[in-house]
Order: C-alpha cells, then structure tokens, then sequence
C-alpha cells in the first residue's frame, strides 16, 4: 500500500480514539459556526469520508454532496466519484466547499484550490481545515499514532503560505485561526500586511488545527463591455445635421 494511502487509514483511526475523537468534536463545532451565514442550494465537501456531519442540521444550504475517488457503503450523504484535482463540476456551480484536511494528504494542494475556485459560484464560500504546522509538539504526537512514515507525506502548509494562495486566486479571508481539542479554544490569528501580501503572523498561533473562511470575490465582465460600449461611442462619427438651403430666384 503506498504510503500517502496507508497515512489516510491511520488517520482514520485516529480520528476515533483519543485526542482525534475530542479534535473531531472541535472540528464540528468551528464547521457549524462557520456555516451560520452559508447559502445556497449546494454543498459539496471534498474527501475525508471519516467526516460525515449533519449537513441538514447544521447548515440552510439544500444540497450535500461528498467527492470520493471511490464508492462508499457506509454514508448517507450524497457522492460523486472524481479526482479532487480535475473535478467532475461545471464552472461556477457550488455555494460552499469544505475542505477538511484535504489539502494535508495531497500530491497538489495548489491544483486542488485552482479547481476549489473555478466550481465556486461569485460570493461563495471557502471553508477549509488542516493541521498547524506550527504546533511541533501535537504534530509529533500525531505522527507518532499514525505511523507508517507519515512524517515524509504530511503537506506541512502554513496559515500564511494558504492565505497568499487563496489571495492570488480570488478569495478574501474572511476568518482565520487556529484550535484545539479542548472546548472554546479557536485562537483567530492576527495577520501583518506587507504591501499586498499578509504572509506573516506576528506569533506562532497555537492549537493543532487551522481554519480558514474565505469567500471569492465577484468579477464584473460586464465592464470590459461597457468600456467598449463607451469607447466605440466616443470614436463614433456624429450623424449629419440637416440643413436649409435659401433657393436664389431670380
């Protein structure tokens, strides 16, 4: 079994004992907050079949959907079997996306948010979770319990590395922090501007998870055309004037 699969099972397994089940819990309850003014008709959480919350309880939006590379028996939720990476969804479909460590078990966490982008309809929403690369001390006990040389496949992605990704593609982060397993332990995370980019985080934030909110920006094409409405107006020649002419008789 390839090492990035044998890491997926194991973590499987973690997330049912121990720290993992408590983290889990956690996990739900920043999903549920972070669905409160989530929208729409359609839902789709990519991966992670371990993570099956109540989408009807928690969230107003009509339809759930999970993208699975393969079949799963044991899941209520609707699924559609595709690569995460070329998603099998017209452009500009989905409302919301969440992302529950998917990018941390990826060849290609960057192609996985260009695609992320491009199903999203204007103003939808990004919700996406990961481990804290910051956090040695939980990633060390986590790598311990999983085993399998985990350590070498673990994408090891900042808080600031995903907000400049998610920047150049459109998104504005809306909510960004850290938490733990223990209740009440979300730690938004202050970021410091440098011109356009806000890369940096003054303090390593703490807690063995990370989240992201963040929402894509309208674009207006309208406005290329109206800029070539308007400039075809300006060069336009002006309609000839009527004109009386005195007849001379003689």
């Amino acid at each position: 079994m390839p090492a990035m699969s044998r890491a997926k099972t194991s973590l499987e397994y973690w997330w049912q004992h121990d720290e993992g089940a408590a983290l889990g819990h956690q996990l739900e309850v920043q999903l549920e907050q972070a669905l409160r003014d989530c929208f729409g008709y359609y839902l789709l959480q990519m991966g992670a079949s371990w993570f099956h919350p109540d989408y009807a309880s928690i969230s107003s939006i009509k339809h759930h959907f999970i993208l699975q590379r393969q079949l799963v028996i044991n899941t209520s939720i609707a699924q559609i079997i595709g690569d995460k990476r070329h998603l099998p969804i017209m452009t500009d479909t989905i409302d919301t996306v969440v992302l529950p460590f998917t990018l941390d078990f990826s060849s290609d966490p960057h192609q996985i948010l260009r695609e992320v982008e491009r199903i999203m309809i204007p103003e939808g929403r990004l919700i996406l979770f990961g481990f804290n690369p910051w956090y040695l001390a939980g990633l060390k006990r986590l790598k311990q319990s999983l085993g399998y040389g985990v350590p070498q496949q673990l994408n090891h992605l900042a808080l600031g590395r995903l907000y400049d990704w998610l920047t150049l593609l459109g998104f504005d982060i809306e909510q960004l922090g850290t938490f733990s397993a223990r209740p009440h332990s979300f730690r938004a995370a202050r970021l410091a501007r440098m011109g356009t980019s806000a890369s940096l985080i003054p303090y390593p934030p703490k807690g063995l998870a990370c989240m992201i909110k963040a929402r894509k920006q309208v674009t207006h094409p309208a406005t290329v055309g109206s800029l070539w409405t308007a400039r075809r107006t300006r060069v336009s020649m002006p309609a000839a004037e009527p004109t009386t002419r005195n007849k001379h008789v003689g």
